[in-house]
C-alpha cells in the first residue's frame, strides 16, 4: 500500500509541473501582445477592402466621403496605406483607367494619397456644362413607384451642378431673402410631382421653403397611402360578405 501511494504521489508531482509549465507557456503570448508598441494598431495588415466604385451609383466625391469613413473605422492613418487600400478598392476598371494616365515610369503605389484622391476625381468626376445641368435638372420628374424623399433625393443629387445662384445687390433684410437653389428646388418639386391631387394641394397652401412644401408632401402621401389601404380593405371585406350571403341562399 505503501508503494502504490508513493507511485500516486510521483504522478500527482509530475502533472503539476506539467500544468504549471502549460500556463507559463500560455502566459507568453500575451505578455508579448501587451509589450508590444502601439504603432502596430496604426498599420494594420488584415483590412479588407472597400467597396468598388459604381458610377452608375454615386458621385465619386460621395464615394470618397464613405471611404475615409472607413479608414476612420479601421484606424489607417498611414498614409501609404491609404494608397495600397483605395488602389485595391477602386476595382480594376478605374484602376487600369488611372495608370493609363500616369506618366512613365511612374508607378500608382508611388503616389502621395492626396495625389491619388486628386488623379481619381479627375479621371471619374463628370464636367457638365451649367446650361445642361439646368436643362436636365428642370426635366427631372417622380418616377413612377418613386416615393416623395425618393424624388427629393434625385432634385438635390443633380442639383449641385446647376450653379443657381445670384448676388444679391439690394438692401432688403438678410431675413426676407430666400436662396435661388432653394426657389428652383421649390419650383421642380411641385412641377414633378405625379399626383395631380397633391400637386393642387401644395399650391394652395401659404408655404414659403422647400423643406415646408416636402413635409406637407410627405403627409399627404401618407394620406394617400393609407386611404387606398382602407379602400382596398373595405373591398376585400363587401366581397367576402357578399360570398357569405350567396352561400346561405
Amino acid at each position: 500500500m505503501e508503494a502504490l501511494a508513493a507511485a500516486f504521489k510521483t504522478i500527482a508531482d509530475t502533472q503539476g509541473l506539467m500544468l504549471d509549465e502549460l500556463r507559463q507557456l500560455n502566459l507568453k503570448p500575451a505578455t508579448t501582445n501587451a509589450d508590444a508598441p502601439a504603432s502596430v494598431s496604426s498599420h494594420p495588415t488584415n483590412v479588407s477592402p472597400f467597396e468598388n466604385y459604381d458610377q452608375g451609383k454615386e458621385k465619386f466625391s460621395q464615394y470618397l466621403t464613405r471611404f475615409e469613413h472607413y479608414l476612420a473605422l479601421r484606424k489607417v492613418t498611414d498614409d501609404k496605406q491609404k494608397v495600397h487600400l483605395l488602389s485595391v478598392s477602386i476595382g480594376s476598371e478605374h484602376y487600369n483607367n488611372l495608370v493609363v494616365q500616369l506618366k512613365e515610369n511612374e508607378k500608382v503605389s508611388d503616389l502621395e494619397y492626396d495625389k491619388l484622391v486628386e488623379s481619381l476625381t479627375k479621371l471619374l468626376t463628370k464636367q457638365k456644362s451649367e446650361v445642361v445641368a439646368q436643362h436636365y435638372f428642370l426635366n427631372i420628374k417622380q418616377q413612377e413607384k418613386q416615393t416623395i424623399m425618393q424624388f427629393v433625393t434625385d432634385l438635390k443629387k443633380n442639383l449641385t451642378e446647376c450653379n443657381f445662384s445670384v448676388t444679391c445687390t439690394c438692401e432688403c433684410k438678410k431675413s426676407t431673402l430666400v436662396s435661388v437653389s432653394d426657389l428652383f428646388l421649390r419650383c421642380q418639386f411641385i412641377r414633378g410631382i405625379r399626383d395631380e391631387w397633391m400637386r393642387q394641394q401644395l399650391i394652395h397652401l401659404d408655404l414659403k421653403t422647400f423643406d415646408e412644401f416636402v413635409g406637407k408632401a410627405v403627409a399627404l402621401e401618407a394620406s394617400l397611402i393609407e386611404s387606398k389601404e382602407l379602400n382596398s380593405s373595405a373591398t376585400a371585406s363587401s366581397s367576402n360578405n357578399m360570398g357569405m350571403v350567396d352561400l346561405n341562399q
